[in-house]
C-alpha cells in the first residue's frame, strides 16, 4: 500500500507524472488531499543543482580552516574528512591540529592526497590546550572540532577569537547541548552523536537530523564527518545544535528519491537538515491515512476505478524512469564505442567508419554501458531500436585510411 500512497503524495509533485495530474488530489466528500503534500523541487524549471545552491553559503576569499580532534593517536580515523573539506574548493589552507604533528604528517603522505592536491593546501600544526589561543596563533577563520566534551565552551572560544568567523563542533552524547548566542557575528553549528552507535562503514546510509524519535542504530563515522564538513557551507545547519542519528525506512526511501533527481551528498544533507525528510515522512503517513479512509468509505466500484487510475499512474511513472535509464545506456554505449573505434580504427576496425563500427558492436556496447552505469541489461529492451543519439555527421563520416 505504501507504493500507492507514495505515488499520489510524492511522485505527482516531483514531476514524475504528467503535469495534468499534478494538483488533482484525492477527494472524499468535501475533503481534498492535495498532491502537493510533499515537494522535492517546487518549481518544474528548478534543477537539483539550483536547489542545492539555495541551501549553500558562498564563502569568499579562500580563508584558512582548522581541523581539530580527528588525528589523535589510536583514533579510528583516516583522511576522509580532509578529502571532503578539500573537495569543497573553498579553503585556501587546511590546518590539521594534532598532538603529534610529525606522526600526523606521515599519515597524510598518501598517493591520493598527493594526486588530489590535498598536500598542497594541508598544514599540520601542534594542538594547544587553549582553543582560543590555537585559533588566534594559526589565524584560522573557520574551525571543525570532532569529539568535543564541552561544545558550548568551544563555541565561546571561537567567539572570543577575533579571526574566527565560523565553527562546527561534533560532540559525543545523546543530548543536544544548549548554546548561548555568540556576542559576535560568529556562525556556529553543533552536531550531537551517540558515540556507541558509530561504525566504520562507508558513508551514504540513511541519516536523520533532529528526528521526532531518536535512534541508537548504527551510524557510519564517515557520515558524521560528512555532516560536520558540509555544515560549514549549509545554511540549514547554521546557528543550530542538532542531533544526528541513523535514519528509518522513510529516510532510505527519501535518499533514493533525491539520488534519482541527481542531488549530491551535500544536497542530501542540506535537504534533510532543512526538515524536508520529516515533512516527507509526516505527509506520507498522512496520505496513507487518508487513503485508508477512502477505501473504507467509498463503494467497491469507485474504489476499483481509483485503483485503476493509480496503477496507470504507476505504470506511466515507471515507464518514464525506465526510458530515462534506457537512454542513458544508449548514450553511454555510443560514447564507449566511439572511444573503442578511435583505438581500433587503424587495426581491427580498419575500413569501418565510426557509424559502421558502432552498428557492428552495438549489442556488446549496450552490455558494457549498462555494466558501467550499474544497470541490469536484462531489464531493458533494445531490439529494433533506432539510436536517438545518432548524428548526421556519423552517417557521412568517412575516415581516411593510412597509406600502406
Amino acid at each position: 500500500m505504501w507504493r500507492v500512497v507514495a505515488l499520489v503524495s510524492l511522485r505527482a509533485t516531483a514531476g514524475l507524472v504528467a503535469p495534468s495530474t499534478v494538483g488533482r488530489g484525492l477527494r472524499r466528500g468535501s475533503v481534498e488531499v492535495r498532491s502537493s503534500l510533499i515537494e522535492i523541487i517546487d518549481d518544474e524549471e528548478t534543477t537539483a543543482a539550483d536547489d542545492e545552491a539555495s541551501l549553500t553559503k558562498v564563502i569568499e576569499g579562500s580563508p584558512r580552516l582548522g581541523v581539530l580532534g580527528f588525528f589523535e593517536e589510536g583514533a579510528k580515523v583516516d583522511q576522509f574528512v580532509l578529502d571532503i573539506l578539500h573537495a569543497q574548493r573553498t579553503w585556501g589552507e587546511i590546518v590539521a591540529f594534532a598532538s603529534d604533528p610529525a606522526a600526523a604528517k606521515k599519515r597524510f603522505m598518501s598517493r591520493s592526497a598527493r594526486y588530489s592536491g590535498l598536500l598542497d593546501v594541508l598544514k599540520v600544526e601542534a594542538k594547544q590546550e587553549s582553543v582560543k589561543a590555537m585559533i588566534e596563533s594559526s589565524e584560522v577563520a573557520a574551525l571543525v572540532v570532532f569529539g568535543a566534551e564541552d561544545a558550548a565552551a568551544v563555541v565561546r572560544a571561537a567567539d572570543e577569537a577575533a579571526c574566527c568567523e565560523r565553527v562546527v563542533v561534533v560532540t559525543m552524547g545523546s543530548e543536544v547541548p544548549t548554546i548561548a548566542p555568540p556576542s559576535s557575528s560568529l556562525e556556529w553549528s553543533v552536531v550531537a552523536v551517540n558515540a556507541s552507535s558509530l561504525t566504520e562503514a562507508t558513508e551514504g546510509g540513511p541519516i536523520a537530523i533532529d528526528p521526532p524519535e531518536g535512534s541508537d542504530g548504527p551510524l557510519s563515522r564517515h557520515d558524521v564527518y560528512r555532516v560536520a564538513a558540509e555544515a560549514l557551507l549549509l545554511t540549514p545547519l547554521t546557528n543550530r545544535a542538532v542531533a544526528l542519528s541513523q535514519g528509518n525506512e522513510f529516510a532510505t526511501q527519501y535518499l533514493k528519491l533525491l539520488r534519482e533527481y541527481g542531488y549530491s551528498r551535500r544536497g542530501e544533507v542540506g535537504k534533510i537538515a532543512n526538515g524536508d525528510l520529516i515533512t516527507y515522512e509526516n505527509n506520507t503517513i498522512y496520505a496513507e491515512e487518508i487513503r485508508n479512509q477512502e477505501i473504507a468509505e467509498i463503494n467497491a466500484e469507485a474504489a476499483a476505478q481509483r485503483e485503476r487510475e493509480i496503477q496507470e499512474m504507476i505504470i506511466q511513472s515507471d515507464r518514464e524512469i525506465y526510458e530515462r535509464q534506457r537512454l542513458k545506456i544508449v548514450e553511454k554505449a555510443r560514447e564507449y564505442l566511439g572511444r573503442k573505434w578511435q583505438e581500433k580504427r587503424f587495426s581491427s576496425a580498419r575500413g569501418l567508419t565510426k557509424a559502421d563500427y558502432i552498428k557492428v558492436e552495438w549489442t556488446a556496447g549496450l552490455a558494457e554501458a549498462a555494466a558501467i552505469l550499474g544497470y541490469d541489461i536484462k531489464k531493458y529492451k533494445f531490439d529494433d531500436m533506432e539510436d536517438p543519439f545518432k548524428s548526421e555527421e556519423d552517417d557521412d563520416e568517412e575516415e581516411e585510411e593510412p597509406d600502406d
